[in-house]
């Protein structure tokens, strides 16, 4: 009979190798510059309004006529009238009327 030989393992037995990834994270700073600016104008504005003051006044103005409503007469000689010098017995006669153009 033939003899049957046992298979003896020789060394270990090695199997194909699992992975594992383990993640290690290293953070770097990388800055960007984005510079901006703010500018301020200042717009005057100037508002010219025009004023136009008005000043109103009253005055009176007086005027005057004068009329003239007959003229006076010559009171009657008294008896103790005397004539002067060279007039004999007349009386004063009345100033003849004029037409009045007032002043």
């Amino acid at each position: 009979m033939e003899r049957l030989h046992c298979h003896k393992p020789k060394g270990p037995i090695v199997h194909p190798k699992k992975t594992c990834v383990k993640h290690i994270c290293h953070p770097h700073v990388v800055d960007h510059i984005h510079p901006s600016e703010t500018i301020y104008k200042h717009h005057h504005v100037y508002t010219h309004k025009h004023h136009y003051p008005h000043h109103e006044c009253h005055t009176c103005e007086v005027s005057h006529q004068h009329q003239q409503c007959g003229y006076p007469k010559c009171p009657a000689p008294d008896h103790h009238y005397m004539k002067p010098h060279g007039m004999g017995h007349q009386m004063p006669q009345p100033m003849p009327r004029r037409p009045f153009f007032g002043w």
